[in-house]
């Protein structure tokens, strides 16, 4: 491994501990989210506790599966150590396959455990079988590349880390599958009009709960 990559050991408030590959890097987005996970051992401090509530109330199974679009393989790594089997979705960035393999091998995590994508396009074929009990995204235009699954109650939750424009329209058509929505933060805080939310903050994330979750939401509070 060259001097351009550093291996971060992540054990604060998990389950289970982890190493991360980051890549030292120039871009100012890239390399200020890199520098906070370097200097504090973790990434988005509330919604990692609220994944690792996900993954402790979920026990792993064949027929469950996690998806990650997140900009960063963290949360993969994260769900694979937990015994989950879980699809990457990379959005074309190859560049970024380097460090998703050498994160595996640093966890010891096997191939198969960890399928990684470079298109959103081609999910399906690949977890048509599986309850997921949890999606991540970026941009919540990613939650419909999965309909399929999302039109017969097959994923669970769905946790939105909102660095995209936001798209009412699609949070309607989730309403509409019986999805709540709530503000992630200490606590869950249930959002009870999306549309006003929505123009009021542009920037915290947030959970999609449908009634098949096993998530009860009155128990997933005060993260400290």
């Amino acid at each position: 491994m060259n001097q351009l990559k550093d291996v971060i050991h992540i054990q604060k408030n998990l389950d289970k501990d982890f190493k991360i590959v980051l890549e030292n890097t120039t871009d100012t987005y890239r390399k200020d989210n890199y520098d906070f996970i370097r200097k504090n051992r973790m990434y988005r401090y509330y919604d990692t506790m609220q994944i690792q509530k996900i993954l402790t109330l979920y026990k792993p199974d064949k027929n469950i599966c996690i998806i990650d679009y997140n900009e960063y393989s963290f949360y993969s790594i994260m769900s694979v150590v937990n015994g989950y089997k879980t699809f990457y979705i990379n959005k074309s960035k190859k560049y970024y396959n380097e460090y998703i393999y050498h994160s595996l091998i640093i966890n010891n995590i096997l191939p198969e455990q960890l399928t990684y994508l470079n298109s959103r396009f081609i999910i399906n074929k690949y977890v048509k079988k599986y309850t997921v009990a949890l999606l991540i995204i970026n941009d919540i235009m990613d939650s419909l590349n999965s309909k399929r699954l999302m039109n017969k109650g097959k994923i669970h939750n769905i946790l939105v880390i909102r660095t995209y424009e936001d798209n009412l329209a699609i949070y309607k058509q989730l309403h509409l599958l019986e999805y709540s929505f709530y503000k992630v933060g200490r606590c869950l805080n249930k959002i009870e009009n999306i549309e006003e939310f929505l123009k009021s903050d542009t920037k915290t994330s947030i959970l999609c709960r449908h009634p098949n979750s096993i998530l009860i939401t009155a128990s997933v509070v005060n993260f400290d």
